[in-house]
């Protein structure tokens, strides 16, 4: 089943490190894996199909990140969190036993932090439909987010409801089971129709990932349902519970496309663990 792991950690130095540190906590799940059996990383990095792990940035607990001069000042005590989910429920029991092994000291780049507290959340995908539809939702992008677009064409930066349900729903069908399938095509013809772009405020932020900067959108972006009562609009709120764990977009294994996101007529926020 689906899985969210959040670490909460604690700065045992004062640090400097770049403000979007997706590829660094990319680059210690692959060892946390590796270091618990050889071979697990590489399998899963090569793996030719959707990829079956999303990485949550390091971000502060609370409050802002301190960010001068293109560096990101961690002081020593200050608390953290970061993350990884988890999409293939054929490597869950394995990949959530390496992480509950990695060492209470945790090397990020070229500092160390403290392990305090490991939370996971397991949800079938049968649990991540909701048994009831949504009419109004808001989506607030944590981190950079883009989509694909074809060969030469520049990525897309805008939230358009087709690209974002377009991306969530291929990995659904990846990995939900055949019996959980959502026929695609009738699907984003319908959001097409029926879901549309109520406000956004939206700004555009450069990133660095490996050795490429890459440009995505961070923000918030407000979607009204026309037609609440279809079946369609039930296949968003799974959807959105996804996001939570698998991102949005391109890149989602580098920490592209976190999200937290909102049923704004309930006034209630979209969790993973709420009672349906």
């Amino acid at each position: 089943m689906p899985v969210s792991v959040l670490v909460k950690v604690v700065a045992t130095e004062d640090s400097l490190l770049p403000p979007f540190t997706g590829s660094l906590i990319r680059g210690l799940f692959f060892k946390i894996l590796e270091d618990y059996s050889p071979g697990l990383g590489s399998g899963i990095h090569e793996t030719p199909k959707i990829k079956p792990y999303s990485i949550k940035p390091l971000k502060p607990l609370s409050g802002k990140k301190g960010v001068k001069n293109s560096k990101w000042h961690i002081k020593k005590g200050e608390e953290l969190t970061f993350g990884f989910g988890i999409l293939d429920p054929n490597l869950e029991a394995e990949v959530l036993h390496a992480v509950v092994s990695m060492p209470d000291e945790i090397r990020i780049g070229k500092h160390t932090i403290q392990k305090e507290e490991i939370k996971i959340t397991k949800i079938s995908y049968e649990r991540l439909m909701p048994g009831k539809t949504i009419m109004f939702f808001g989506i607030t992008f944590k981190t950079p987010t883009s989509f694909k677009s074809p060969a030469g064409k520049a990525p897309g930066l805008f939230p358009e409801p087709q690209r974002i349900f377009h991306n969530l729903v291929n990995i659904w069908n990846e990995y939900a089971g055949e019996d959980l399938t959502i026929e695609k095509e009738q699907f984003i013809e319908w959001i097409e129709y029926n879901v549309h772009t109520k406000h956004y405020k939206l700004q555009t932020r450069e990133i660095k990932i490996e050795n490429y900067k890459v440009v995505g959108f961070k923000g918030i972006a407000a979607y009204l349902v026309t037609r609440p009562e279809d079946e369609e609009a039930e296949y968003i709120l799974a959807l959105l519970r996804l996001a939570l764990i698998s991102n949005i977009g391109t890149k989602r294994t580098y920490g592209m496309g976190v999200i937290t996101a909102q049923d704004i007529a309930r006034k209630t926020p979209i969790t993973l663990t709420q009672e349906i």
